[in-house]
C-alpha cells in the first residue's frame, strides 16, 4: 500500500524513526505490520499512544495526500477534544477549493463543532455551506425544558349563595 509508505517517509522526515523513545518506536513499527489496517492503528494510538497523537499526525497532514487525509478524517472521534483540534486546525489552513474533498468529508461528519469551524472560512464554497445548511435544516430541533412552574389554569367562580331574606320588621 503506497499510503503507508508515504506516512513512513511523512516520519523519516519528521525525524520520528531517529528519536530514542521505545514506546514511540514500538508504535512505529505496527505500521509495518501488514495485519494492521487503519482503524486497528487509530484505535490502538488513542489506547495506548495517545501522548503521540499529535506527533504523528502532523507530519501526516503535511504529506498533502488527498487520500490519506480523509483517513485521519474518517478516523477521528468527536469524543477526543485532540483529534477534532487537529481537524480544526486543518480546516482553518485548507484551502477550500483544493482540499473540497477533504472538507467535505469533515462537513459529513456532521460534528457540530467542525462544522463551525467550516462556516468561520468566509471562503468557503456554496457546495460546502449547502451541505452544512442542509444538515441544520434536517437536525432535531433541540428539546427545551423549562424549570419555571407550569402557568395557572383559570377556573371558574363559584356563585355564592344567594343571602338569607331580610326579617321583616
Amino acid at each position: 500500500m503506497y499510503q503507508k509508505d508515504l506516512i513512513r517517509s511523512a516520519w523519516k522526515s519528521a525525524g520520528l524513526y531517529d528519536e530514542k523513545d521505545s514506546k514511540l518506536q514500538q508504535f512505529l513499527g505496527m505500521l509495518d505490520d501488514p495485519t494492521q489496517c487503519w482503524n486497528e492503528l487509530s484505535d490502538a494510538c488513542r489506547r495506548s499512544y495517545a501522548a503521540y497523537k499529535t506527533k504523528l499526525v502532523q507530519p501526516i497532514l503535511g504529506t498533502g495526500d488527498k487520500l490519506v487525509h480523509l483517513m485521519l478524517i474518517r478516523t477521528s472521534t468527536e469524543s477526543n477534544d485532540d483529534e477534532m483540534s487537529m481537524i480544526e486546525q486543518y480546516v482553518a489552513s485548507s484551502d477550500p477549493v483544493r482540499d473540497q474533498i477533504e472538507l467535505k468529508a469533515v462537513a459529513l461528519k456532521n460534528i457540530p463543532r467542525l462544522n463551525a469551524a467550516l462556516t468561520k472560512r468566509p471562503d468557503l464554497t456554496a457546495d460546502l455551506r449547502g451541505i452544512i445548511a442542509a444538515q441544520a435544516a434536517t437536525a432535531p430541533a433541540p428539546t427545551v425544558t423549562s424549570t419555571a412552574p407550569p402557568p395557572a389554569v383559570p377556573t371558574a367562580a363559584t356563585p355564592a349563595p344567594p343571602a338569607p331574606p331580610a326579617p321583616a320588621g
